[in-house]
């Protein structure tokens, strides 16, 4: 739940407010935009990641969830361009985005173990998993307009 709960937080960092309205004009007119959307969320993953960055293997996973994350954005956006409704491709782009979230989670959970951020004062953000949901939750409730506009959005 460790690992998950960080990078979904940085998913969700990603997908709402760091993904500026002019970075979502630029995703949808570039592969340029989709590049630069999914390096925030790399860069979210790492720096929600120090306790595992001391392992190559964590590297590798964050690498593997920048590139999930570049692909699933540029199926959404082709299979709305293909004719599907916004909203399904919305919540088909989040549900990947979960998924493979939590797929990285289970495995580095097994793989990966933590190092202390005692000496560095950050612990107490690091270490609670409460402030974790506390902070996706503000988020959400933040950005709950662009989502609701998805369930209602038919087009």
């Amino acid at each position: 739940m460790y690992l998950f709960l960080r990078l979904l937080l940085a998913h969700v960092l990603g997908d709402f407010p760091l993904q500026f309205d002019f970075i979502f004009r630029m995703k949808t007119r570039s592969i340029w935009g989709i590049a630069l959307h999914s390096l925030i969320f790399v860069i979210c993953a790492i720096l929600l990641s120090i306790p595992f960055l001391g392992q190559g293997l964590m590297w590798w996973y964050i690498i593997f969830l920048g590139i999930a994350h570049f692909i699933t954005d540029k199926v959404k956006f082709w299979l709305t361009e293909e004719g599907w409704k916004n909203r399904n491709a919305f919540w088909m782009d989040q549900f990947i985005h979960i998924f493979w979230t939590g797929f990285v989670s289970y495995w580095g959970s097994q793989a990966l173990e933590p190092v202390s951020l005692k000496s560095t004062g950050l612990e107490s953000l690091y270490d609670s998993n409460i402030l974790m949901i506390v902070i996706i939750i503000i988020i959400l409730i933040m950005y709950r307009k662009i989502i609701f506009m998805q369930i209602k959005n038919n087009t």
